[in-house]
């Protein structure tokens, strides 16, 4: 199934314009629902494809990053060609380059560890089962965690004068 594909990659500032829908003699709501779908899917694919592929988190990254290394050569040009001052227009194109490098870097590994930490935690609830999840509430509830209780049993074993 194609449409699990989607899942795989995070879209971020992703905006879609919903186009309006008209349908008379609909038979109850699911067939209005299902004719309302397939007309936004049809405009989507015809019309907004690009802006999806675009919020894609590994091709929005690539593409903001280009436009980074594209403002080393781009900004020191237009400097040049407005007042003559390279210098000015390297050190702000530089600037430029950098500040898009570092967001883009900082943002995609926030979505990696995101996405890690997601891929983790569901996989922690498939070694557990309910009980065991259950069980692990009702120690915190009561304060009974692990390591709570080893240090209640070696404190009472001091105390008694056994050795543990």
């Amino acid at each position: 199934d194609y449409s699990q594909f989607v899942h795989l990659f995070p879209l971020c500032l992703v905006e879609i314009q919903l186009q309006s829908f008209e349908i008379c003699g609909c038979n109850g709501w699911d067939a209005c629902f299902v004719e309302l779908a397939k007309f936004w899917a049809l405009d989507f694919a015809k019309h907004q494809t690009h802006k999806y592929v675009a919020g894609i988190q590994p091709v929005r990254s690539l593409v903001n990053m280009g436009s980074g290394i594209a403002d080393l050569v781009i900004i020191p040009v237009k400097q040049y060609k407005r007042d003559g001052r390279l210098t000015k227009g390297l050190h702000l194109g530089a600037k430029s380059a950098v500040q898009k490098i570092t967001l883009e870097t900082l943002d995609l590994s926030d979505g990696v560890f995101t996405t890690v930490h997601s891929f983790l935690s569901s996989v922690e609830g498939l070694f557990h089962s309910k009980s065991t999840r259950k069980k692990r509430k009702q120690r915190r509830r009561h304060g009974l965690d692990k390591h709570k209780f080893h240090s209640r049993r070696t404190n009472r074993t001091r105390h008694l004068g056994l050795s543990t």
